[in-house]
């Protein structure tokens, strides 16, 4: 987060790694909530009317997608002011569906269908040999099974040899959903050399919970959490 974006919006996406209660002037209970994805860590204000609707929802080692706004202290310092947040694993806001991380009231259903089978794995995607620059981009899939803490671990990991191998090309990174949805997250703040070598190393690291390729970047780049 730079002065460059003073004033926008964003959606940012990380996993919650400290959360510290504050109590303003009035009295009133805000937040300050430190999140990390493969970029690092990043402090974000939850104020009372948000913090109110949406505390039950931060808990550590949780993936949380949050829209913010960037704002700017007394101190000239730059702050990420939350406008509406949702665990990673519920749908994104509609008409019906969750608003600001409150509970989605009950409906009438009939009994439920017996579920159907379970679709087979998907083939183990591997980067194709080819060298990075020249407009390459490190693209990196992780399925989240629900084990919070295991990925927490790898996402760190994944820091540690990124950061281990600089280079000039951008790092994307897909996370997949048991439901299907995908997040993609990019950081401007990571370079890596997007090669055969970081890619096999990295499928090593990631084994069956997710895949290294190597690929061109989106024509529309978002960045969340960087």
């Amino acid at each position: 987060v730079n002065d460059e974006l003073l004033g926008q919006s964003l959606t940012v996406a990380g996993l919650v790694n400290n959360i510290r209660q504050l109590t303003t002037k009035r009295g009133d209970q805000f937040a300050a909530v430190e999140i990390e994805d493969l970029s690092g860590a990043q402090e974000l204000t939850i104020w009372p009317e948000q913090w109110q609707q949406t505390r039950a929802l931060w808990s550590q080692n949780r993936i949380v997608v949050a829209d913010v706004v960037v704002r700017s202290r007394a101190n000239d310092q730059l702050s990420l002011a939350v406008n509406a947040a949702r665990a990673w694993s519920d749908p994104p806001e509609d008409g019906d569906g969750l608003e600001n991380g409150a509970a989605r009231a009950p409906k009438p259903q009939a009994a439920p269908a017996p579920p159907p089978p379970p679709p087979p794995p998907k083939p183990a995607r591997r980067a194709a040999p080819v060298g990075g620059g020249s407009g390459s981009a490190l693209w990196i899939t992780l399925r989240d099974d629900g084990d919070r803490a295991a990925g927490q671990d790898l996402l760190r990991r994944m820091g540690d040899l990124i950061q281990a191998m600089p280079g000039d090309d951008p790092v994307f990174l897909r996370i997949e959903d048991p439901s299907g949805g995908t997040l993609l997250a990019l950081s401007e703040q990571w370079r890596t050399a997007a090669n055969f070598a970081m890619a096999t190393t990295l499928n090593s690291l990631l084994a069956e919970r997710g895949e290294a390729e190597l690929a061109a970047p989106p024509k529309n780049r978002a960045s969340a959490g960087g």
